[in-house]
């Protein structure tokens, strides 16, 4: 499997591309896969300490209830709620997406929105998550932000002989902190679906694209 083949396609909201795919492979193993510079951090960053002590947790579920998951999925959903949810802030990455929109949405329509785009993005993590096949993301040294309510976490996805740079962005405003976006070989997973939201917001509007992320849902 040729990752870098597949992170330069453009997510789209109908069949999941090999993109959208790679770029939820690589969200959920942010928390699931094994952190190697983790025993060597010095003083690491709190929003990098975060990252690297749920992977563990997750990596942990993955490797040693295989069976049980593929018996009842609700394992991994239980696993996707309790460790994946509390670390992405999924009404920034929302309004991100959506872009300039975002002001013409109502009150109503934004949380439908964000309750849309949160089902679809952890429908997509949790398929993601099953994929599993024992690849690793290596994090970097972390290096200071110029925000102290900004932090960038480093790491590289290995998968074989292909190693791929993937970047999380994470803020915290006055609360814990948590991921707003994810670059994947210099490819923002929120700008990537901004493209394909400005496209539907375009033909259809703000309740076409509502509509767009129900029928993907199935709600």
């Amino acid at each position: 499997m040729n990752i870098e083949n597949q992170v330069v396609t453009r997510p789209t909201l109908g069949a999941r591309s090999l993109s959208a795919r790679v770029f939820a492979l690589l969200a959920a193993f942010g928390f699931g896969l094994l952190a190697i510079a983790a025993a060597h951090a010095q003083a690491a960053h709190p929003a990098q300490e975060k990252v690297e002590t749920a992977v563990g947790e997750v990596l942990e579920i993955l490797a040693t209830k295989q069976e049980e998951i593929a018996a009842d999925p609700s394992i991994l959903d239980d696993t996707v709620n309790e460790l994946i949810v509390p670390n992405l802030d999924f009404a920034t990455m929302t309004k991100l997406s959506v872009g300039k929109s975002w002001r013409k949405a109502s009150e109503d329509q934004r949380t439908q929105l964000v309750g849309e785009f949160t089902n679809f993005l952890l429908n997509t993590y949790a398929s993601a998550l099953r994929e599993y096949g024992g690849e690793n993301i290596e994090f970097q040294p972390y290096k200071k932000n110029k925000r102290d309510d900004r932090a960038v976490v480093n790491s590289v996805f290995v998968n074989g002989a292909n190693k791929v740079p993937v970047t999380y962005k994470l803020h915290n405003r006055k609360g814990p902190w948590v991921i707003y976006d994810i670059v994947v070989s210099d490819l923002s997973l929120v700008l990537q679906y901004k493209a394909s939201f400005s496209n539907e917001i375009e033909r259809n509007g703000i309740e076409g694209l509502i509509k767009v992320l129900k029928d993907r849902n199935g709600t």
